[in-house]
């Protein structure tokens, strides 16, 4: 039984052990710094990320699925009212339609209930003239995808999406507008489902396509409103096809 028990044990270990490897250390501006690369076993999974400690900022920075946004933003506005900064917007230009490439291309979150405001500049300081140096040195490599990082935004990518209600019906059915410029459709709480609007925000005039004759007409879309009351239509341009 004891020995059945050990066996148990050392398997519960490795399922769900983790393992970190040094990729890279320097010192920038007199402090010092390490990134590593974080391997976590989820069953038959992995999990990918990578971490930066350097002295002077209050916490390892994480960067992972939870820190970096699902792609290329639809536009880096989204982020005019919190500190922020824009690293690469040449390498790379959002599309219309669904592009593989896009998620490679991921805003950093910098979450303000971990790090301040000075470790947020100290952290811009950093990835505008230190990374810019190192990035080819360091891969970051999530498993699914291989980052690079197009901007440091001091908050959350939850923060910045729109998510809108209909509030003229007992059922819930929201749109949620995601920082990448996919547009989801729920008709209940966690279930995706499609409708006959696009599936990305058209840029550069922020429109949502609306195909005639399915399941919303532009009115039914204009009882979409956000928890501050404000119209769907408001934030963006309805066209219909």
């Amino acid at each position: 039984m004891k020995h059945t028990t050990a066996i148990l044990t050392t398997i519960i270990m490795l399922w769900g052990c983790t393992s970190k490897e040094e990729l890279y250390n320097g010192i920038f501006e007199g402090k010092p710094y390490a990134f590593q690369q974080v391997t976590k076993n989820q069953g038959f999974n992995k999990a990918y990320s990578q971490t930066l400690k350097m002295e002077g900022i209050s916490n390892t920075l994480h960067i992972d699925a939870e820190t970096t946004s699902p792609g290329y933003p639809y536009s880096f506005d989204v982020y005019r009212n919190v500190p922020h900064i824009i690293l690469d917007s040449v390498s790379y230009q959002y599309k219309n339609e669904y592009d593989d490439t896009a998620k490679h291309f991921a805003v950093l979150y910098i979450h303000p209930d971990k790090f301040s405001k000075e470790d947020f500049e100290v952290l811009t300081d950093f990835f505008q003239s230190e990374w810019q140096n190192i990035k080819n040195k360091i891969p970051l490599n999530q498993g699914y995808r291989a980052l690079q990082i197009v901007a440091l935004v001091y908050g959350t990518d939850k923060q910045f999406e729109r998510i809108y209600l209909n509030k003229e019906t007992s059922a819930t059915k929201t749109i949620t507008v995601q920082t990448d410029g996919q547009i989801l459709y729920s008709e209940t709480s966690g279930s995706v489902q499609s409708t006959n609007i696009s599936e990305k925000i058209r840029m550069p005039e922020k429109a949502i396509y609306v195909q005639q004759g399915g399941q919303y007409s532009l009115d039914e879309l204009c009882a979409f409103r956000s928890n501050k009351d404000r119209p769907l239509e408001l934030d963006f341009k309805m066209v219909i096809k």
